[in-house]
């Protein structure tokens, strides 16, 4: 199992992130991801984000976020929980004071936005059988040839291990 609570956002490329988790998972090992998204990107919070360095800064949208987890060959990905991010945490906090007089954005532009930043805990699961590593264009094996050759040694181990099995 590949745990992270509030990082992955953090990385500039959160694709090779969930590639590596997706890589060191056995088959049919299990993501849980726990981070800061964006359900909608309103042009003042590029503006808020850039100047913060807690969870929030690397925030991306929810369905980019949710395609990166898909797209590195995760499967079943589901979304466990989506909590709004707290508010008066925020707004109300020394950090958010030094941004908003900086930027003279007011106190009730900033109340509008923020909703749209939410806490999202996802899973998703590496494929356990050959059949499955099979259906993927995985971005680590290149697709194709590569993956024809990773699909025949799949298969291969896995039968013979039913054969030892039977031994």
């Amino acid at each position: 199992m590949v745990i992270s609570n509030c990082v992955i956002n953090l990385s500039p490329n959160k694709a090779r992130v969930f590639q590596e988790a997706w890589r060191v998972l056995r088959p049919g090992g299990r993501l849980m991801v726990s981070d800061l998204v964006l359900l909608k990107n309103y042009p003042i919070l590029s503006k808020i984000i850039s100047q913060l360095r807690a969870c929030i800064a690397g925030a991306s949208l929810k369905d980019d976020y949710l395609k990166l987890i898909k797209d590195a060959g995760f499967q079943e990905v589901e979304i466990l929980e989506e909590t709004t991010y707290p508010l008066e945490g925020f707004v109300y906090g020394s950090v958010a004071k030094t941004v908003m007089e900086k930027y003279q954005i007011p106190l009730e532009q900033l109340k509008e936005v923020l909703p749209s930043v939410v806490s999202l805990k996802v899973t998703g699961k590496r494929p356990r059988f050959p059949d499955q590593l099979a259906e993927l264009r995985h971005p680590i094996t290149g697709g194709g040839a590569k993956l024809q050759t990773l699909d025949f040694f799949m298969r291969f181990y896995y039968n013979m291990l039913l054969i030892i099995n039977k031994l």
